[in-house]
């Protein structure tokens, strides 16, 4: 590398890029299409859906239960859950009729009935399930003994020991 190249030739002629007029309108048009809002379609959620043969419509009175020790609990479908169509299950989403709370239902969902609440009323949450699901997924006598326990651990807050009085 010569010294010279470092220096740069004052009396050199500039060469300019030549720019015709298509590339003028292809810039134009790339930097219109940047600026134009792309019009994302609006979804749709679905307005029933087929759970294990039973087919559900938004605003159906159902009752849930899920495998865990929790009340029973009877709502309305509000909506069926399926990530704008990229899910190929949906997941009703249920308000809860006497805490107004919604919650995803990842259990069990049958529609309301007085005889199906008069049939599960008397039971324990865990029994409840398994008169819900079928035979390969029930709970035996030791192992819903051992998940209540746990649950008690697990979820009901601790009582705080009384202060000593002096």
């Amino acid at each position: 590398m010569s010294i010279l190249s470092w220096f740069k030739n004052p009396f050199k002629k500039k060469v300019e890029p030549r720019i015709t007029q298509k590339d003028r309108e292809s810039f134009a048009k790339i930097v219109l299409d940047k600026q134009k809002p792309t019009k994302k379609k609006k979804y749709v959620s679905k307005e029933t859906y087929e759970i294990n043969g039973i087919t559900f419509k938004v605003g159906d009175k159902v009752i849930c239960r899920s495998n865990e020790p929790h009340p029973l609990m009877v709502g309305k479908i509000l909506e069926f859950w399926d990530n704008e169509g990229k899910w190929e299950t949906s997941v009703p989403v249920v308000r809860n009729i006497k805490t107004g709370k919604v919650v995803n239902v990842h259990g069990v969902v049958k529609p309301y009935s007085k005889e199906l609440m008069d049939t599960l009323k008397p039971m324990k949450p865990l029994e409840q399930w398994n008169s819900l699901v079928p035979e390969e997924v029930r709970y035996t006598e030791e192992q819903m003994l051992l998940k209540e326990e746990n649950f008690k651990k697990r979820v009901l807050p601790k009582k705080k020991p009384l202060p000593k009085k002096n």
